[in-house]
């Protein structure tokens, strides 16, 4: 019991039992590795974005009907929304907007669209539609 600290490459040196719990806490150490630096990562693509406005159109109005879902133990009842389907550069984005900009738009209208710009992996991000 002289040491405390047992490293993963002492115990796979071993061998036996003891090379299959070195693999073992390698493997987790590794993951845990990964799931701090993709938390990071996200956490430092949106931090910091950068706001542009572009212009867009809409290729497609739709309503999600009123439907019930599970969250958790309970049967919830989601009212029916407005959705929006919208075309930014070939890039399609879907789009829940207020009612009033909903009635405003049509298919095939040409419309302003405020987009959020990750800083590390340029992902786009639709925040709102014009006007604004």
């Amino acid at each position: 019991m002289n040491r405390l600290l047992v490293f993963p490459f002492e115990l796979i040196n071993q061998g036996g039992l003891s090379a299959v719990v070195g693999c073992l806490f390698f493997a987790i150490g590794l993951l845990l590795i990964f799931i701090v630096f993709k938390i990071s990562l996200g956490l430092l693509n949106f931090s910091v974005m950068s706001s542009t406005t572009k212009k867009g159109r809409i290729t497609r109005k739709f309503v999600v009907p009123e439907h019930t879902e599970q969250q958790g133990r309970l049967l919830v009842k989601v009212p029916a929304r407005n959705m929006l389907e919208v075309d930014v550069e070939g890039e399609l984005f879907v789009i829940g907007p207020p009612d009033w900009k909903y009635e405003r738009v049509s298919e095939g209208d040409e419309v302003e669209v405020l987009l959020r710009i990750g800083r590390l992996t340029r992902a786009e991000v639709l925040d709102d539609i014009g006007p604004f």
